[in-house]
């Protein structure tokens, strides 16, 4: 249990990780000042608006969308639905930069920061869940495969003949009333026995 929940923290720590690089970097290489006159440049202020969006996009496509809809029946209605977030983020990104960021001079390469990340975030989304369903999937088969095994060394352990056990201690009495050496070797693979059918 302990295990799984560390798990967990690690996966949540590793994540809120990568965000917090992608929410920091637009601050290294592209200066805060609104006043950009450069083409196709934008203020970082607007990449955390739309890496806000991105955020939300993962994990609506990775919990909701990538479960509803990909399967073998409804694959070709998963890539519509993605095709359309795509385009419909392009021209709501394309909006706030007209509205809020007039001064952004748009060129072939501001197009393409309005277009492409949507793109990228909904297949690394969909490759998320494609890899943690192969885990969780892989974790599944190896629990059924180890409850297996349990059932069967049950079952093994079941079929000892209690008529064995009897003989044995039958042996045993006789041996002690020979005060036979092997007395105690017999009497140690009995208790290794018994411990094995109790374990």
């Amino acid at each position: 249990m302990a295990g799984k929940v560390n798990k967990k923290y690690r996966s949540v720590l590793l994540q809120i990780s990568i965000w917090g690089l992608l929410f920091a970097l637009p601050h290294f290489f592209i200066p805060s000042d609104s006043r950009v006159v450069k083409p196709g440049f934008f203020p970082s202020s607007f990449f955390i608006i739309t890496n806000l969006y991105h955020v939300v996009l993962f994990y609506f496509n990775a919990y909701i969308i990538y479960p509803l809809f990909f399967n073998k029946r409804k694959w070709w209605l998963f890539i519509l639905i993605l095709a359309a977030i795509a385009v419909s983020s392009y021209y709501l990104k394309l909006f706030i930069t007209k509205t809020w960021y007039p001064q952004v001079i748009m060129d072939q390469w501001a197009y393409r920061i309005l277009f492409f990340p949507t793109l990228a975030f909904l297949f690394i989304s969909t490759l998320y869940r494609l890899i943690a369903d192969k885990i969780q999937h892989e974790k599944k088969q190896k629990e059924i495969v180890a409850e297996q095994l349990s059932v069967k060394l049950k079952f093994l352990r079941s079929q000892i003949n209690p008529h064995f056990i009897f003989n044995v201690l039958t042996n045993l009495v006789s041996l002690a009333r020979k005060k036979s050496d092997q007395l105690e070797p017999a009497l140690l693979k009995l208790s290794d026995l018994m411990r094995y059918m109790l374990l």
